[in-house]
């Protein structure tokens, strides 16, 4: 949901809004119902404080950087780990890696690519 989307349901909210008032707000900005309902209670403590539009953004940026944070965290260890099978089995091919790592063989292809552009960049 942006930003402008939340400043709508801040401007829009109240407290205890029937159903057909959801319904109007979701209309308005072109979403399921059940999506601002969602993004209403996650804000609002359940709905027991006012919708803030700044502090419902700063919470999904939050969010989304340690999802960010997390997903580089894996993919670092999914390349050590082939860094790893490499130095054990430097035969090993491509398919194997993947699902011992349990990913895609593309993925390892792309982690092997990572690896050798690291390689060549410590030679220069």
């Amino acid at each position: 949901m942006s930003f402008q989307e939340r400043l709508v349901i801040e401007k829009l909210y109240k407290n205890n809004m029937n159903l057909s008032e959801m319904n109007a707000l979701a209309g308005i900005l072109n979403r399921n119902r059940v999506t601002v309902y969602r993004e209403i209670m996650k804000n609002t403590n359940n709905g027991m404080e006012l919708y803030d539009a700044r502090k419902a953004q700063k919470r999904f940026l939050e969010e989304q950087n340690k999802r960010v944070q997390i997903k580089k965290e894996k993919r670092n260890k999914n390349v050590q780990r082939v860094e790893e099978l490499l130095v054990l089995s430097p035969t090993i091919k491509q398919k194997e890696i993947a699902e011992i790592i349990g990913c895609s063989r593309s993925t390892v292809a792309n982690y092997m690519k990572q690896i050798r552009l690291k390689e060549e960049e410590e030679k220069a």
